[in-house]
C-alpha cells in the first residue's frame, strides 16, 4: 500500500516534458507511481489536487538570507524544497537552521567579504584556499563572490576560481562585479576569460538584459557557465525578463536558473513572479519547473530530484494557478506545507565530505556529495509534451494580487 497519493492534479514534469492531469503515489519517500488513475484505496492518506499544478520543488538557486531576520519558513511557503544560501557566518546559518529548521534541505554558500573575513580586494592563492577549506570544513558547499564594494580585483577572481576547481567547492560569480574598469558588459566579459573554461554559477544576468544579443552570444559560446536570472516585478516592457525567454542555438533556454533575490514572508516569491511569466506566456509550467527544479538538481548534483517519474525523490509542490500560491509542498515524501501552513520539520545541509561533522554537530543531517560545479546537462525531454486539457485557467479567471501588474 502507498503511503500517499495525490490526485487529479495537472502535472508539470520538466524532464518528460508532460503536463497533463495524473495521479501520483509516494511511497517511502519515493514516488512510485504516476499514472491517469490510481484507486483511491490503494494508498493510507489521499490529497485531492483536482485544480492545483503540481510540479518539482522548488530549488531556489541565490536566496540571499539576512539572519536578522532568518526565516526559513518564508522558503517553504514559497514552494521551495532546496535552497542555495549565501551568508558569511556558516555557523549561525546552520544554528538558525537546527533551530527554525522545517524539512529544507540548503546548500551554504560562504560570502568572501575583502576587508572582512579575508584581508583585501586582492588576496593571494594561499589565502584564497585556506578561506575555501575552512568554509568547507564549516559546512559550506562552496563559496559566493560578491560585486559592489565587495567585489575582488580581476586578478584575484581568476584565483577563486582556479582554487575552486583545486578544492572540489562550489563557485557563484556576481557577473560584471570585478574591481576593474569598463563597462558592465567588458567586465562580464572580462570573467569569463578568467575562468579559463572552468565551470561556475554567474548570476545577476538580469543587469545584462538591455544588452541580449551580446550577452546571448557570450553565454552560448560558453556552455560550461550556469547562468542564473533573479525574478522581480516584471515592468510593462518586461525588459527585465528578456533573457528568461531566450533560447541558445540547441534549442535549450540560455538561463538556466531562475532564483529570488531575498525572502522575507512579507514579499512575493519566485513561485509568484515566475506566474506572472507564466501569465505573459513567456514560459510554460514546464519550462518554469526545469529552470526551478531540474536543472538546478543536476547542477547540485542530485540525480533523483527535479523530476516527476516512479523512483524520483518525493520533493514536490502543488500551487494554486489562480493565485500562484503554493498551497501544498513535501520534501522526499514528508509534508513541509499543507494548505499553506508550514507543518515540516528538521532538514538537510548539503555539504562536501569535509562539512559532514560541522553540520551533524548542529543536530542536522547532512548529505555530502562531490563539490564542484559541474557541466550542467542541459538535454531537453525527448519530443514534445502531449495533448491534453488546458492546465492553466485563462488570464481573466485568475486572481490579481496587489502590487502586480499584469
Amino acid at each position: 500500500m502507498f503511503d500517499l497519493l495525490i490526485r487529479n492534479a495537472v502535472i508539470a514534469d520538466p524532464l518528460s516534458g508532460f503536463l497533463g492531469k495524473s495521479d501520483i503515489a509516494v511511497e517511502d519517500g519515493l514516488i512510485a507511481e504516476v499514472a491517469r488513475t490510481l484507486p483511491a484505496e490503494s494508498a493510507r492518506e489521499t490529497l485531492e489536487g483536482d485544480g492545483l499544478i503540481l510540479q518539482p520543488g522548488i530549488v531556489d538557486a541565490r536566496l540571499a538570507l539576512s539572519l536578522k531576520r532568518f526565516d526559513p519558513r518564508a522558503a517553504v511557503k514559497s514552494g521551495t524544497t532546496t535552497l542555495i544560501a549565501g551568508t558569511s557566518s556558516t555557523g549561525c546559518l546552520l544554528k538558525g537552521l537546527a533551530e527554525k529548521s522545517c524539512g529544507l534541505t540548503v546548500a551554504i554558500l560562504k560570502t568572501m567579504l575583502p576587508g572582512e573575513n579575508i584581508s583585501g580586494p586582492n588576496p593571494t592563492a594561499r589565502e584564497i584556499e585556506a578561506f575555501m577549506e575552512t568554509a568547507l570544513e564549516d559546512g559550506a558547499f562552496g563559496i559566493k563572490l560578491l560585486g559592489a564594494h565587495f567585489s575582488l580585483t580581476p586578478e584575484a577572481t581568476g584565483r577563486c576560481l582556479e582554487a575552486s576547481q583545486k578544492l572540489g567547492a562550489w563557485i557563484s560569480v556576481q557577473a560584471g562585479k570585478t574591481q576593474s574598469s569598463g563597462t558592465p558588459f567588458e567586465r562580464l566579459e572580462e570573467v569569463v576569460r578568467l575562468a579559463h573554461g572552468i565551470p561556475f554559477l554567474l548570476t545577476h544576468l538580469d543587469d545584462f538584459s538591455d544588452d541580449l544579443d551580446r550577452t546571448a552570444a557570450l553565454l552560448e559560446a560558453h556552455p560550461e557557465i550556469i547562468t542564473e536570472i533573479c525574478l522581480e516585478e516584471p515592468d510593462e516592457s518586461l525588459l527585465p525578463h528578456a533573457l528568461a525567454g531566450k533560447k541558445r542555438s540547441d534549442g535549450s533556454f540560455l538561463i538556466d536558473f531562475m532564483s529570488s533575490q531575498d525572502l522575507p514572508a512579507d514579499v512575493a516569491s519566485l513561485l509568484d513572479y515566475g506566474w506572472t511569466l507564466m501569465e505573459r506566456e513567456i514560459l510554460t509550467p514546464v519550462e518554469f519547473a526545469r529552470r526551478t527544479a531540474l536543472l538546478p538538481a543536476r547542477a547540485l548534483g542530485f540525480a533523483a530530484k527535479g523530476f516527476i517519474a516512479p523512483g524520483a525523490d518525493a520533493d514536490i509542490v502543488l500551487y494554486d494557478p489562480k493565485t500562484g500560491k503554493a498551497v501544498h509542498s513535501f520534501a522526499c515524501g514528508r509534508p513541509i506545507l499543507q494548505n499553506g501552513i508550514v507543518v515540516g520539520k528538521g532538514g538537510i545541509v548539503l555539504t562536501t565530505a569535509a562539512g559532514e561533522d560541522a553540520a551533524e554537530r548542529h543536530g542536522l543531517c547532512a548529505h555530502a556529495i562531490p563539490g564542484g560545479v559541474p557541466n550542467l546537462d542541459r538535454s531537453d525531454p525527448s519530443g514534445p509534451a502531449p495533448e491534453c486539457e488546458r492546465a492553466l485557467p485563462p488570464i481573466s479567471a485568475r486572481t490579481p494580487r496587489a502590487g502586480r501588474r499584469i
